[in-house]
């Protein structure tokens, strides 16, 4: 997964089980790496639901505060599992 805003770049990698018909999970979440302008603090990383459930999709991912010069931003990057499909949902 990769997410880039303003120089600043964020990225991991997600293993993930989709089961037709049935509940989707993440498997696991890791590389989690940065790189670019500013200065970025990792808050939280990892899986934070591994299996869809009626009406929520699993997901994970990494967010971060982030800053440069007198801006700053919380930025997430997260990877969604469900209904059998997979989707990036991101701020970045």
């Amino acid at each position: 997964m990769h997410g880039l805003y303003s120089g600043f770049e964020l990225v991991f990698k997600a293993d993930y089980t989709s089961v037709k018909g049935n509940y989707d999970q993440i498997d696991r979440i890791y590389s989690v790496n940065w790189a670019g302008v500013g200065n970025f603090s990792l808050i939280s990383q990892g899986i934070f639901r591994a299996k869809e459930q009626s009406g929520y999709s699993a997901y994970g991912g990494a967010k971060g505060a982030w800053n440069f010069s007198n801006i700053s931003k919380s930025l997430y990057l997260y990877f969604r599992v469900g209904n059998d499909t997979a989707w990036i949902d991101s701020n970045m």
